[in-house]
C-alpha cells in the first residue's frame, strides 16, 4: 500500500543502506526519490519536471512519463533519451 511505501519501507530501506529509494504512487499521482548521506535519506528535488539517479549516473525520468495521459509512446521515451531503437 502506499502508505507502507511512504512510511514503513522507507524506514526499512534506510536502516539497510540502501543507496536510493524511489516512491512512485500513481493513484496520488506523487513521485519522490531520496538518496542516502551517511546514514539518512535526503530528498532529490526535480529539476524541471526531471528527476535524476544520484546512485546511477546516467538514469533520468522525466515525472510526467509516469502518468497514463502525459506517458509518451516507447519510441518518443527511447529517443528523449538518447537511445536508438
Amino acid at each position: 500500500s502506499e502508505s507502507r511505501d511512504w512510511r514503513d519501507q522507507y524506514i526499512q530501506y534506510e536502516k539497510a543502506g540502501a543507496k536510493e529509494y524511489w516512491i512512485i504512487a500513481p493513484s496520488s499521482r506523487r513521485a519522490e526519490t531520496y538518496a542516502l548521506r551517511g546514514k539518512r535519506y535526503h530528498r532529490i528535488e526535480e529539476d524541471d519536471g526531471v528527476i535524476r539517479s544520484r546512485a546511477i549516473r546516467a538514469l533520468w525520468i522525466k515525472t510526467i512519463w509516469l502518468w497514463p495521459e502525459t506517458r509518451p509512446t516507447v519510441l518518443k521515451a527511447l529517443k528523449e533519451l538518447g537511445i536508438k531503437p
